[in-house]
């Protein structure tokens, strides 16, 4: 019944909309408050949203935040637990995007450079290799996640937390914790915004670089987000296991070693809404792959 009356609701208020309000060419939508966008920009927002959706699957933030949560439930305060997980979510949000935006404006002032793309790519596989060795050898060598030696120090300030009685000092403590933390994390997620930032950086956009930025950004959180929400409606904690962490690493690393590829042979494959799902997609169901025959590996050597 709720979802006949919202849609009922959705579509009342499609005539508030005038025709003056939306308009459509050959070129171009116009839509209320966003304004003119370009038609062939949308391969490259449908690039955006894939590849963002793919950065949220971070299994250092998303572990972060389970923890936090896991320990601020305790306090059975729905509204603690969503003051703190909304500015845990706004500041390194925050500080990851002036991250992606410091690392475009450099390949944007160096696009013609050609060799800033083969260093770009470089950069990117290095990451896309090592998470992808994750997965088999998790934490042995090279590995970009947080560091053991840090985490004692994000149990104890996560507990201080705790002790927080006055709201300013909760959101200002929560804040500090979470500034630290998502510089800590960069190098478990630098991957995917350097090979994002460099396909954006190559096109001719006409939309303004920060709306996909925010987008971006956006669409990453999406999965923090859910999990807040669903803590704040359940009041149960969820837990993220080595198995998991292991396999959104492998995820992550055939899709940087995929998109790296695509950058450094034909970035333009990324223009095309269909070669972009191809790619993701594909990169997705190789890791899938890669799982299913180590797990049988696994077993047929026990």
């Amino acid at each position: 019944m709720r979802k006949v009356l919202f849609f009922v609701l959705l579509m009342s208020l499609i005539p508030l909309v005038s025709a003056e309000e939306v308009g459509v060419n050959d070129d171009f939508i116009v839509l209320p408050l966003i304004g003119e966008i370009n038609v062939g920009d949308m391969p490259l927002i449908v690039s955006t949203v894939l590849i963002a959706s793919a950065d949220g699957l971070n299994p250092c933030s998303i572990w972060v935040l389970l923890f936090l949560l896991g320990i601020i439930i305790h306090t059975k305060s729905r509204k603690k637990i969503a003051l703190v997980g909304g500015v845990f979510l706004l500041v390194t949000a925050s500080i990851y995007g002036l991250f992606i935006a410091g690392v475009f404006s450099i390949l944007d002032f160096m696009e013609h450079t050609t060799w800033i793309i083969y260093l770009v790519v470089a950069i990117a596989l290095i990451f896309g290799i090592v998470n992808v060795k994750d997965y088999f050898w998790y934490k042995k060598g090279v590995s970009f996640t947080i560091s053991d030696k840090y985490k004692p120090r994000i149990f104890k300030q996560v507990r201080e937390l705790m002790k927080k009685e006055s709201t300013p000092g909760l959101v200002g403590a929560t804040a500090l914790m979470a500034a630290g933390i998502a510089i800590i994390e960069l190098p478990c997620t630098a991957g995917l915004p350097l090979i994002w930032s460099g396909i954006i950086a190559s096109a001719d956009v006409t939309i303004s670089y920060y709306w996909y930025l925010l987008l971006y950004v956006f669409v990453y959180l999406l999965i923090e987000i859910i999990i807040l929400v669903s803590v704040l409606v359940s009041l149960k904690s969820f837990k993220m296991d080595e198995f998991k962490g292991r396999a959104l690493k492998l995820i992550g690393g055939v899709l940087i070693i995929a998109l790296g590829l695509v950058l450094l042979l034909d970035r333009t494959i990324m223009y095309s809404i269909s070669s972009a799902f191809l790619v993701i997609i594909g990169a997705i169901v190789l890791s899938f792959l890669i799982m299913g025959v180590e797990r049988l590996y696994s077993r047929w050597k026990k």
